[in-house]
């Protein structure tokens, strides 16, 4: 497992310091380059008549936020170039990714309001959605002060028994080795979590697990790779998370894949573990 080329997204929120330690860390550990690349917007103003494009200087307004990163300090010996464009943040963070060979995306995710446990940025819902190469997510955690610490000692991977998970717990496996770090494999069965399916259908549910761990165990030798597995009897979200309280995971590994055409190429737990997660999660 290598990551060359890190790209950072800078947002300047206070989201930020925390992703700057975190892709610090692992550039230093897999001796990775990064890229800070800052997206500039457009204005746009509000009238009772709809919105309205102000006239404003790009040019100044790239050259005072090129400043403003770079300012930014935190990475150590590790080589950064920085990089100021104008348009749609989503758009160009994905377009840079692919015309830099980019291999790991790391940003913070965003919500907010009322509704914020339930949502991701839709920056970062895009870039997840689009994005080639790997992407990295802090945890989406209320105060962004509270940085976790950034070294990887424990890595959870949420596995499926798809033959493309054979990939995720490769990818996985090599990333845990590089960091130094121990690997936990978590499968969900949530339909094992009804007391009536367990009551009237014990053998069943027996079956059920013998065969998911068979699965897991088969894709871990394609894989190279013999973790322990953990059969969880709930909601992967939910089991992904209490997993990771317990054990002290400082990652979590899970892999992107196409659902349909009309829903797009991300799993659909996937918004719903970056979510709960209490630690960063890396998609690839």
């Amino acid at each position: 497992m290598t990551f060359q080329h890190i790209l950072v997204p800078v947002d300047f929120s206070q989201r930020m310091p925390g992703v700057i330690q975190h892709a610090r860390a692992m550039a230093e550990t897999l001796g990775s380059k990064i890229s800070l690349l800052h997206v500039v917007q457009r204005p746009i103003a509000a009238f009772p008549v709809g919105p309205y494009v102000l006239d404003w200087d790009p040019a100044e307004t790239v050259t005072f936020t090129r400043a403003l990163l770079d300012q930014l300090v935190g990475f150590g010996t590790v080589p950064v170039q920085r990089f100021v464009e104008v348009g749609d943040p989503a758009t160009l963070i994905v377009d840079f990714a692919n015309r830099n060979s980019v291999d790991l995306i790391m940003m913070p995710t965003h919500g907010h309001g009322k509704f914020r446990s339930l949502l991701l940025g839709s920056v970062t819902a895009k870039v997840l959605h689009d994005a080639g190469c790997s992407v990295w997510t802090n945890a989406h955690r209320e105060d962004p002060k509270d940085l976790p610490p950034s070294e990887i000692k424990n890595v959870l991977c949420a596995a499926g028994l798809e033959a493309e998970s054979v990939g995720l717990l490769e990818r996985a496996s090599q990333l845990a080795k590089a960091c130094g770090a121990r690997l936990v494999v978590v499968h969900a069965i949530p339909a094992l979590s009804s007391g009536l399916f367990l009551r009237e259908r014990g053998d069943f549910a027996d079956f059920l697990r013998d065969t998911a761990r068979k699965q897991l165990a088969e894709s871990q030798a394609q894989a190279h790779t013999n973790a322990e597995i953990v059969i969880a009897e709930r909601e992967i979200s939910k089991a992904v998370r209490e997993l990771a309280e317990d054990r002290g995971v400082d990652l979590v590994a899970i892999g992107r894949g196409s659902i349909s055409k009309a829903f797009g190429r991300l799993r659909t737990h996937s918004y719903a573990i970056i979510r709960d997660s209490p630690c960063p999660v890396i998609s690839f």
